[in-house]
């Protein structure tokens, strides 16, 4: 699992379109779809309800979605406190 994987799963989860997510992240739909199955791939675990001309979250996708998004903020989170900690600030 990839942040990058993590934030297209994000913004299709948002959008409910592989299309849109890929012109927001400037990529096709189908690297989009491409990367999302394969976190459900890794996760055993289907995201998306994929049905003729739209998309839905299933219930493990709805938990994933909040999950992610706590990932990634958390993440920002490390990353300027490590920032700060290299410049002599120390937030604890």
């Amino acid at each position: 699992m990839t942040t990058n994987q993590l934030k297209y799963f994000i913004t299709a989860a948002e959008t409910l379109s592989f299309t849109e997510a890929g012109r927001r992240h400037f990529i096709s739909q189908t690297a989009i779809t491409q990367h999302v199955q394969a976190l459900e791939d890794q996760l055993k675990e289907n995201l998306f309800v994929r049905e003729k001309r739209r998309v839905h979250l299933t219930p493990a996708g709805e938990i994933f979605y909040m999950e992610a998004k706590a990932i990634l903020e958390r993440s920002k989170i490390a990353v300027n406190r490590a920032r700060n900690a290299s410049d002599g600030i120390s937030d604890s």
